[in-house]
């Protein structure tokens, strides 16, 4: 099959979409499939860079002024009509909802070619951006619900990463999407023992210690994650057991939350890494961690939470959107009610004082994200594409009344 991805993001732009996107574009590749992937290009100009059965079109792009070392594709649809033309895809794959989708869905239209759109993201995740001025939020919301709708429509496959996000958009849009995890290689997270001098050596390098328990966030750091409701947990927690929390991750509220950690008196107990690329040593930090800690709301799946589960740590976090299906509370870690500060330090305390129980916890998540494989993920999807392949446009159009709608 040829196979095109649309994106926003795509490495060395790391984000959770653009590593989703990339494991399937290299993972398809792998079995044979010719890829194209259309991204946004990370200096601004466009360029290409083609690997045997792999080719990548960085778009231009313009600064993004939301999200700290990411830019985005303002309009392309040219372009990427004219892309997608050459290439004669089988496939299209939408991984946006915006810009970048809705041209793909009018090239796609123009080109008769069946189009997957995957939501990676939902209208309440993105009007938490906006300034909270009265009725602005539900208005905007009810908007992009719409427009939602209306992707629905336009595609022949319609996927959610988790359940709970599938029935918000049922619940919304009438549609329900077809659930596939995103998947996550596991492999490079599966913990393996560490010896105690190579846990001094990387403890040495990002300024750990390492003898005490180390309570561990990995992700972005913005508003929207909430990651000083980790700092404010930490501290209570650290207070009760000689804990350090190590936040690895970078964002427009990293400088902010390091003065957080400072009023807090917590800094000679608290290390902030910064970025770390996956390939270098975030699969190994992971495994230093006694217990790992999200505040965040705003999840469709949590990618870091499957990958701090493939390592064995258990995990406390909000019982929020689609998190319950990844923790489940009491076994492979603790949920606690957003906003509770307290129960999220005494549920870290529990952790953290009990090895035995976060053993036990941390064996369970591994069976979790053995669900969540990469490999399993890959299938689903060449699942989907395969049915679609065969009968074209034409029959997809007439199973798919919207689509009938948007060729006329």
């Amino acid at each position: 099959m040829k196979i095109a991805y649309l994106t926003q993001s795509y490495p060395p732009m790391i984000n959770g979409v653009s590593i989703v996107v990339q494991h399937l574009a290299e993972e398809m590749t792998a079995r044979g499939h010719d890829i194209l992937v259309l991204a946004a290009s990370e200096t601004g100009k466009r360029y290409v860079a083609e690997n045997s059965q792999l080719k990548v079109v960085r778009l231009k792009s313009a600064f993004n002024p939301f999200r700290h070392n990411q830019r985005f594709i303002l309009w392309a649809y040219a372009d990427i009509l004219k892309e997608l033309n050459a290439f004669s895809p089988d496939i299209i794959h939408l991984h946006d909802s915006i810009t970048v989708g809705l041209a793909g869905v009018l090239a796609g239209r123009k080109l008769e070619v069946p189009l997957v759109m995957t939501s990676h993201q939902l209208p309440g995740f993105v009007s938490a951006y906006l300034p909270n001025f009265p009725g602005l939020r539900p208005v905007v919301e009810s908007v992009l619900w719409a427009y939602s709708l209306w992707l629905n429509r336009s595609t022949v496959q319609f996927i959610s990463p988790t359940a709970t996000s599938a029935r918000m958009v049922e619940e919304n849009t009438g549609f329900l999407p077809f659930v596939i995890s995103n998947g996550m290689d596991i492999d490079p997270f599966r913990p393996k023992p560490m010896t105690a001098i190579e846990r001094q050596l990387l403890c040495t390098k990002y300024g750990l210690d390492p003898v005490r328990p180390i309570i561990l966030h990995v992700g972005r750091i913005d508003f929207d994650k909430q990651v000083n409701l980790v700092i404010e947990a930490s501290v209570k927690a650290i207070d009760h057991a000689n804990a350090q929390l190590f936040v690895v991750g970078d964002g427009q509220q990293f400088e902010k939350l390091h003065e957080v950690a400072e009023e807090s008196e917590i800094l000679d107990d608290c290390c902030f890494s910064g970025f770390v690329e996956p390939g270098d040593d975030l699969n190994i930090l992971y495994r230093l961690a006694s217990v790992f800690v999200t505040a965040s709301e705003i999840e469709t799946q949590g990618m870091v939470l499957l990958e701090a589960m493939a390592s064995g740590i258990p995990i406390v976090a909000f019982r929020a959107t689609c998190i319950p299906e990844i923790v489940q509370d009491g076994v492979n870690g603790y949920l606690v009610s957003p906003d509770d500060v307290e129960a999220m330090a005494e549920r870290i305390l529990d952790i953290v004082r009990d090895p035995d129980l976060s053993h036990e916890m941390g064996k369970a998540g591994q069976r979790v994200a053995e669900r969540h494989s990469l490999e399993r993920s890959t299938s689903l999807h060449e699942e989907v594409y395969q049915s679609l392949v065969p009968n074209r446009f034409q029959e997809a159009r007439e199973k798919t009344p919207a689509l009938s709608w948007l060729s006329n």
